[in-house]
């Protein structure tokens, strides 16, 4: 049996990824033993993100086809990624189609993942690294922060509305459990901490 727990399904898939990733080995149907390995806490706290940009012509604009034309690239990279879960995505595979602001020419990504570690080597250690490097051919320079981070307990998908409150208070706030930068992060909820477990039973 092989689960998927990524933007292809929802959360209610969670008990079907815990089966396979938790319950590793099972050895003697004689019941003389039984080894139990948890590797994760199930109940460990994921990281959300979301960034705006806005776009200096509308993705039908000549100007913007080579960011379009990398569109898919990045997202199947993404979607691959150690540690994805999740990301908003419209019948077209990705979230340009949406309208966050009524600016019409700003964008948004929003995402799910199981770690900070994770998000930062997609980040800053893929092939996403260099296509954002060649962001200002594409999009205007912001007057403050774009991106923000929060951890989300397991299971809830963030929407829009949550993840412009989260921006805005790293606006006006700063960086706070509530939302927060790569620059300076802020930890898991303590609930989320590792746990290693093994069970044995005769």
């Amino acid at each position: 049996m092989r689960c998927f727990y990524n933007n292809s399904q929802t959360l209610d898939s969670q008990r079907c990824f815990l089966t396979e990733l938790f319950f590793l080995r099972i050895v003697n149907p004689g019941r003389k033993i039984c080894h139990v390995v948890q590797e994760r806490n199930w109940m460990m706290s994921q990281l959300a993100q979301v960034n705006i940009a806005r776009m200096l012509a509308p993705l039908t604009d000549s100007l913007m086809a080579e960011f379009v034309a990398q569109l898919d690239t990045i997202n199947a990279l993404a979607d691959n990624s150690p540690g994805f879960l999740w990301r908003l995505q419209t019948a077209e595979g990705n979230a340009t189609s949406l309208q966050p602001y009524e600016d019409a020419l700003i964008i948004v990504n929003l995402s799910l993942w199981a770690s900070l570690a994770d998000l930062t080597a997609f980040v800053y250690k893929s092939h996403h690294r260099s296509v954002m490097q060649q962001r200002r051919q594409w999009f205007e320079r912001f007057d403050g922060p774009y991106t923000a981070l929060w951890w989300v307990p397991p299971g809830h998908i963030p929407d829009v509305e949550e993840a412009k409150q989260r921006l805005d208070s790293l606006r006006t706030q700063g960086e706070t459990p509530y939302a927060f930068s790569f620059k300076k992060p802020f930890p898991a909820p303590e609930e989320g901490s590792d746990l290693r477990t093994q069970v044995v039973m005769d």
